[in-house]
């Protein structure tokens, strides 16, 4: 990740405090089916798992503030090394592994809405995020194994949309879509350790599922 994405975030994050409603109503509670596609080795194609999001909308501006927890794992197998550090020739060799991986990320931001209305409603979203990852990998044949963890800050960016089907019900289906890139808080500077995370990522999350307006009825 280059010094651009670190001067993106910092604006994105002045524009999160700008933006965050004073004032708020409509408050939606939400949970989902969550699935990310990040172009990390050690992180399985997809990961899934599930969430949680809340939203407090402004009583006469299109904005909203938003914050989403999401965990995820993912397994995938490839071919490589299940050793790190220092390896005398010839005593580890190519194998088949599995990695198992986590991925805990929660966000918060604003969504400002472009479509819509009280019963559907498209909007443009911004989040600042920070997520935890852990890697389990094993060799199949050796059964050596190799474990990382990093926590990661990045910023998201996307559009969220959401339909009320039903007249009186405050039960609305939610579909939710992100992409952006996460940044290491530290890098581990050991030069002959297992050092797999001290890149960033970027990574593509989207979100199926309901939200309850607890508020009042869709009128």
């Amino acid at each position: 990740m280059s010094s651009s994405f670190a001067r993106h975030s910092l604006v994105a994050a002045l524009f999160l405090v700008c933006a965050i409603p004073q004032a708020v109503v409509g408050q939606t509670i939400g949970v989902s089916a969550v699935a990310a596609d990040a172009n990390h080795l050690l992180l399985g194609q997809p990961l899934v798992g599930a969430g949680v999001s809340l939203g407090w909308a402004h009583p006469r501006k299109p904005v909203a503030f938003r914050a989403d927890g999401a965990w995820l794992r993912g397994r995938a197998n490839r071919t490589g090394v299940a050793c790190a550090g220092l390896i005398e020739p010839g005593t580890c060799l190519p194998e088949q592994m599995r990695d198992e991986s986590r991925l805990t990320q929660g966000d918060a931001g604003v969504a400002v809405r472009v479509i819509g209305g009280r019963r559907a409603a498209i909007a443009l979203t911004a989040d600042l995020a920070i997520a935890s990852v852990r890697s389990d990998t094993r060799g199949l044949a050796s059964m050596r194994s190799l474990h990382a963890t990093a926590t990661f800050w990045g910023a998201l960016a996307g559009v969220d949309a959401t339909w009320f089907p039903l007249r009186r019900m405050p039960i609305a289906l939610a579909l939710a879509a992100d992409v952006g890139g996460l940044k290491p808080v530290t890098a581990n500077v050991a030069a002959d350790g297992y050092t797999p995370f001290n890149d960033g990522f970027r990574i593509g999350v989207v979100r199926l599922g309901i939200a309850w307006r607890v508020d009042s009825a869709i009128r």
